[in-house]
């Protein structure tokens, strides 16, 4: 058994406590110093692994305490270890009150995100799945809002409310497949599908609908826009960087691995609802003023995209999936990274209040350049092969899907070209003061995110070869 897998998930979560033990002002960077510790032990995990234990608290159900790694979740474990650092960076110096409290909630948000994507069973799945709400809401309630409590309390009332309700419906699948199957081991579920064995159609519905919202894929996507725009900077960061992944990597562990015949039923049916969530995210980013909901909806477009990919059926679509995921990621963790250093300096979200990058602060111009272009699928850059990995994909199953996709990718450059042009280039309308140029844990993590893109945007062959295995077992050539 690889003992890493428990202690990676365990680490952040107890870091957490730790961290209450410091004084108020080290806490950023005593949290920044104890999130690399789930840094290297996620880079230290070996290609494939796994651990389980049995449920002491559950007796008499077939439930064990089993987490597992393979090709398809080391690339998501390695983004979350890389963004918690990045969003511990990104804490504004205005954040005066409950920093300990704030730094921990992320600390132990990394370790339920570690545990979704290492989860081998699929009742500690939803349990890891579930939990992650609770400090993300608490983020975005407490410390977001721009200090206006009421729009940030109504914003974690709505995302809690529409991630509760898809939880109620993963609650419901996974009793029904306990009940049917008499095991939720993850693997030894996906190995009967493989072998014939048939779980209810209705039941893989039910998973779709709970993975749908947090994906999200429209119409199930009204939460995101209002959430990110109240969420602090790091919260927006962790959740389009990380939890918007949950959903995507649910599709294919549970959705491909424990219903193949379902997902290929319903493939047609989810490509179309992403190809359409792809359009509609860029011409609803295109229309907004406020630049983290613009930001938003593109990533609503994006995560569209990788859904296509995901149910395109075959392997290169599902590596292409795989892979925009992680540069997603990256690039729009680093966006709203950017996004936030602004408004922590104009004191406005308006697209038209930011201004004079490059001639203020070269170092975040360059930045916001790099992330933008990044997104624009720009060759060299990690976003080109995602993006265009998953256009072939798409393209050989699908041609009118990746007619959508190509549509969302074009409009996408009329949601980023005018923002890169107005933060560069372009005065603000409303004159922000002096400005003040960014600082050294601002550079530090906006060159950590740029280094990033470029070198798997130059590099991308270990990163499309590391979940192939898996997806041969759960895609297979569908």
């Amino acid at each position: 058994m690889t003992a890493h897998l428990p202690l990676l998930v365990a680490c952040p979560i107890l870091l957490a406590l730790l961290l209450g033990l410091l004084p108020e002002r080290a806490a950023k960077y005593g949290a920044l110093l104890l999130s690399a510790f789930p840094l290297a032990l996620a880079i230290l995990l070996p290609a494939e692994g796994s651990w389980s234990v049995p449920w002491p608290l559950l007796p008499g159900l077939p439930v064990r305490f089993a987490l597992h790694v393979d090709g398809l979740s080391r690339p998501l474990v390695l983004l979350t270890t890389f963004l918690v650092p990045v969003a511990i960076l990104s804490a504004p110096a205005s954040l005066s009150e409950g920093r300990r409290l704030f730094h921990g909630l992320l600390l132990a948000m990394e370790g339920l995100l570690l545990g979704t994507f290492l989860a081998a069973d699929l009742f500690l799945f939803l349990l890891f799945w579930d939990a992650v709400l609770v400090p993300m809401a608490l983020l975005i309630g407490r410390w977001g809002g721009q200090g206006r409590p009421a729009p940030a309390r109504a914003a974690a009332t709505r995302f809690f409310l529409y991630a509760a309700c898809g939880s109620v419906l993963l609650l419901a699948g996974t009793a029904w497949v306990a009940s049917v199957a008499g095991t939720t081991g993850i693997a030894d579920l996906t190995a009967r599908a493989r072998t014939g064995a048939v779980l209810p159609a209705a039941a893989f519905l039910l998973f779709a609908v709970g993975f749908a919202v947090k994906v999200p894929l429209v119409p199930l996507h009204a939460w995101l826009p209002v959430a990110h725009v109240e969420a602090p900077t790091a919260g927006s960061i962790l959740l389009a960087g990380v939890l918007l992944k949950m959903g995507a990597y649910a599709f294919l562990r549970v959705g491909w691995g424990l219903f193949p015949n379902a997902s290929r039923s319903y493939a047609p049916a989810l490509v179309a609802i992403a190809a359409v969530g792809a359009v509609h995210g860029a011409l609803n980013a295109m229309a907004q003023c406020d630049i983290k909901k613009r930001i938003a909806y593109f990533s609503v477009s994006h995560m569209g995209l990788a859904m296509m990919g995901i149910f395109a059926g075959g392997i290169c679509a599902a590596q292409g999936a795989v892979f925009h995921l992680v540069s997603h990621g990256l690039a729009t963790g680093g966006l709203f990274f950017v996004a936030g250093a602004l408004i922590e300096r104009s004191h406005s979200r308006r697209l038209a209040d930011q201004g004079r990058l490059a001639e203020n602060d070269p170092v975040l111009a360059v930045a916001w350049g790099v992330l933008c272009l990044s997104s624009l699928a720009v060759p060299g850059l990690a976003g080109f092969v995602g993006e265009f990995t998953v256009l072939a994909g798409v393209l050989g199953a699908y041609p009118w899907a990746a007619v959508a996709a190509g549509v969302s990718l074009v409009l996408g450059a009329a949601v980023l070209v005018p923002a890169l042009r107005q933060i560069l280039f372009l005065a603000p309308q409303e004159g922000t003061g002096e400005w003040v140029r960014s600082g050294l844990h601002e550079r530090v993590a906006v060159a950590a995110l740029g280094l990033a893109l470029l070198v798997i945007g130059l590099f991308p062959s270990w990163l499309l070869s590391l979940p192939v295995e898996a997806l041969r077992r759960l895609v297979g050539g569908a």
